[in-house]
């Protein structure tokens, strides 16, 4: 299976928008620039990594906000962290994503609006809108952005690599042992694609959308649709936790994140700023696997490129 083909299955999109105060925020309000940014979850934390290119207008407020102490210089941006102070933003994010299909697909600020898309499958649609109802109207500081029809994957990377080049890179490793899922789909569903929300940790692991052309049966997979064959369920693989930790402390946050099976192996396909690139070829390249004993190996690495889509 393609992976754009199981992307193209959650066909529901929800834009939000969360209006943050304080600190950096108070300042943010006085610029006119788009901000791109990470929001991520560790357990009840949620954080919010900016991204400020290096060809941004310097005005004085950008000066003053790029002056912080823990402000990190990548190569082509700045990047500071912040934690989402407001509780009330940080519930309705928690709540949409603990909502079966639903993941967060990209977020970025404007002057100090906080806005997060999701994708989900339209069977959960009734279930996003109960959870919204409750907030909008009744929250000042919350307004829903858009729902429609989501869009193809080619779509999302094309419309961020405008902004900020994208690469692709593939890397494969040994069949973890003794992983009941995986041993299943290699199986049964070796053709199955996995959509990793990295962005997201909570206490039952990394949330994972499993997409086959079959049906699964397996406990503790959750079924999302049984006629477009849609699973989800977490996992608590430490080489993929040790991996999302390690991108998220180097400040690369990754576009896209995917999985599959192929020639007995495991690969992971993960979209990243090429600026970025090196550091997370560095940072795959030597992440053990496979109990201690394996290294991933670089399968495919290229920007963003029109002969992609023949095979993604």
């Amino acid at each position: 299976m393609k992976i754009s083909e199981g992307y193209s299955r959650l066909d529901r999109r929800c834009v939000i928008a969360v209006l943050l105060r304080g600190g950096i925020f108070d300042l943010m309000v006085r610029t006119e620039e788009t901000i791109p940014a990470y929001v991520f979850s560790n357990s009840n934390i949620t954080y919010l990594q900016l991204f400020f290119q290096k060809g941004i207008s310097r005005t004085s407020t950008i000066n003053s906000i790029l002056s912080r102490e823990d402000l990190v210089e990548k190569q082509s941006y700045y990047s500071l962290t912040e934690n989402i102070d407001s509780k009330k933003g940080i519930h309705i994010i928690t709540e949409l994503t603990r909502i079966s299909s639903v993941t967060m697909s990209n977020a970025y600020v404007q002057k100090n609006e906080l806005f997060v898309d999701f994708r989900f499958h339209h069977s959960k649609l009734l279930q996003v809108n109960a959870m919204l109802s409750n907030v909008i109207g009744n929250e000042p500081d919350f307004r829903i952005v858009s729902m429609s029809i989501s869009g193809t994957l080619r779509e999302k990377l094309e419309s961020i690599h405008t902004q900020t080049r994208l690469s692709i890179a593939r890397f494969s490793t040994a069949l973890p042992e003794e992983n009941e899922i995986v041993s299943y789909l290699k199986n049964n569903h070796p053709e199955a694609v996995a959509e990793i929300d990295g962005r997201v940790l909570s206490e039952k692991g990394v949330k994972v959308i499993l997409y086959t052309e079959k049906p699964a049966e397996l406990p503790g997979i959750e079924v999302i649709s049984k006629e477009e064959n849609i699973y989800e369920f977490y996992v608590l693989q430490s080489s993929l936790i040790e991996g999302r930790r390690l991108g998220i402390e180097a400040r690369i946050p990754r576009a896209a994140f995917f999985m599959n099976i192929e020639n007995n192996r495991l690969n992971d396909i993960t979209f990243i700023p090429t600026s970025e690139a090196d550091e997370f070829l560095g940072i795959m390249m030597h992440l053990r696997t496979g109990g201690g004993q394996d290294f991933p190996i670089l399968e495919y690495y290229s920007e963003i490129n029109n002969e992609l889509w023949d095979w993604l």
